[in-house]
């Protein structure tokens, strides 16, 4: 008994960052703003330089320059209404974060729901998305 309450506190102090005040949160719900508007360029600029981008049975998209192409086209193609679940954030030292979530978006008559992982990185006092990998898991009609 006289252990559980030593327990409890280390457990408090290992459990993942999610409050929202956590900058990485505010900057998803940023990222999430500038993808509803289909803002290709604002949406890239939450990326590193060299940041790289592995969609679902894609090439590789490297750096900022590619990986605003690659939303223009996706949202020339219609994909829009980002819904995010932020499941996880793990500060790892003071410059570098890892976020795992689920997404939905909306691309033409179908929701494709996915699951992601972010290496975050930190600039300065900016968070920006080193690595973005992202799965898809299912579909449904919208």
């Amino acid at each position: 008994m006289k252990h559980i309450l030593p327990a409890l506190i280390l457990l408090l102090f290992s459990l993942p960052a999610t409050a929202q005040d956590n900058p990485i949160v505010a900057r998803m719900q940023a990222f999430q703003a500038a993808f509803n508007a289909g803002n290709a360029e604002a949406v890239a600029g939450f990326y590193t330089e060299n940041a790289a981008l592995f969609p679902p049975r894609s090439g590789n998209v490297v750096g900022r320059a590619a990986i605003t192409a690659h939303y223009a086209q996706a949202f020339q193609a219609g994909v829009g209404g980002l819904q995010l679940d932020i499941l996880e954030i793990r500060q790892h030292g003071p410059d570098t974060a890892i976020e795992i979530g689920e997404t939905m978006v909306e691309a033409g008559a179908q929701r494709i729901h996915g699951r992601y992982l972010h290496v975050w990185a930190r600039e300065g006092a900016t968070w920006r998305l080193s690595r973005d990998i992202f799965n898809v898991i299912g579909t449904s009609p919208r």
